[in-house]
């Protein structure tokens, strides 16, 4: 009789040794979850912060871009000579406008500012509009162009990440 109680106490023993163990795991498992679940949303909330410096700085990028596309008008050089460099010593070829040349640098830092943070320029101009990307601010018709297709971009707009944090303004073709 003594060894059936012993053996009793035994299983009993053992029952409650696997559901501490059972308990322990569950315990572990339910905290690597929650250490998981934390650095998650410390991840979200990092990027949405970086998210709102992006749209602060964005407006600027759009001016350094704009600025340069109105380069020739103002300098009377073209775009393409504002590119082309001396291939001896590498300057830009008109030295009145070097200026231009260290505004092209500033943008060219923050371009890559951008896309070191995971941001990137939708694409409009000949694509089909997608309501997740772009904004419609016109519909004009033009032969020759399927409709729905993007004629013209207003304003750039930007992904983060792959989602969208500024849509694209642009028109569409009828």
């Amino acid at each position: 009789m003594k060894d059936s109680k012993k053996l009793d106490e035994l299983k009993k023993l053992k029952k409650q040794c696997d559901e501490y163990l059972n308990g322990w795991k569950r315990a572990k498992a339910d905290l690597a979850n929650y250490k998981k679940d934390i650095e998650k949303r410390s991840q979200e909330l990092r990027e949405f912060m970086a998210a709102d410096l992006i749209l602060d700085i964005l407006p600027i990028h759009d001016h350094f871009k704009k600025a340069l596309a109105h380069a020739s008008d103002v300098s009377n050089v073209t775009i393409e000579q504002l590119n082309n460099k001396d291939k001896e010593n590498g300057k830009p070829v008109n030295e009145q406008n070097t200026w231009l040349e260290g505004i092209r640098h500033i943008k060219s830092q923050l371009d890559k500012f951008l896309k070191d943070r995971g941001v990137e320029e939708i694409k409009t101009v000949g694509e089909k509009f997608s309501p997740e990307f772009h904004e419609a601010v016109s519909k004009h018709q033009e032969k020759g162009k399927e409709s729905d297709t993007i004629l013209k971009e207003c304003s750039a707009g930007y992904t983060m990440n792959g989602r969208v944090i500024v849509p694209a303004k642009v028109i569409v073709a009828e």
